[in-house]
Order: structure tokens, then C-alpha cells, then sequence
């Protein structure tokens, strides 16, 4: 399932990473004025995270993981 979120879901701007597992998320604090966003994912023997505060949307969080993992490490 975590694939399907890569494939089919929100965090489908990583499609080009192959193998890569993930999920995105949501939540709301401050009442409902402000909401955090996270990815989290799995590519070989790297696990990462990515919290981003009042981003709205999971999509800056998605963003910057696809920054980190397309860097040549």
C-alpha cells in the first residue's frame, strides 16, 4: 500500500524514484488554522522523514524528499 501511494496517491511527483515506498499525511493543530504535513518513506536501507509546519498540504513535504533522494548520495 505504501507503494500505491507513490504510483497512484499524493506523493505521485516521486514516480520517477523506483522502488520507492511512502505516505503522506495531514493534521491540524491551532484549531483549524494551521495544519502540518509529513512524508515518510522507504528507499532500500534508507527510512526518512519530512515535517513541514503550515504547509497547507502534504505537497511541500513530498517536495523536499524529492529533493534529498534525487541528490547523488
Amino acid at each position: 500500500m505504501m507503494r500505491e501511494t507513490i504510483t497512484d496517491g499524493t506523493a505521485t511527483a516521486l514516480q520517477d524514484i523506483p522502488g520507492l515506498l511512502g505516505k503522506t499525511g495531514t493534521a491540524e493543530y491551532i484549531g483549524q488554522h494551521a495544519r502540518a504535513c509529513w512524508f515518510v518513506g522507504i528507499d532500500g536501507d534508507l527510512a526518512m522523514a519530512v515535517f513541514v509546519s503550515d504547509a497547507g498540504s502534504s505537497g511541500p513535504a513530498v517536495e523536499a524528499a524529492g529533493r534529498f533522494l534525487r541528490t547523488p548520495r
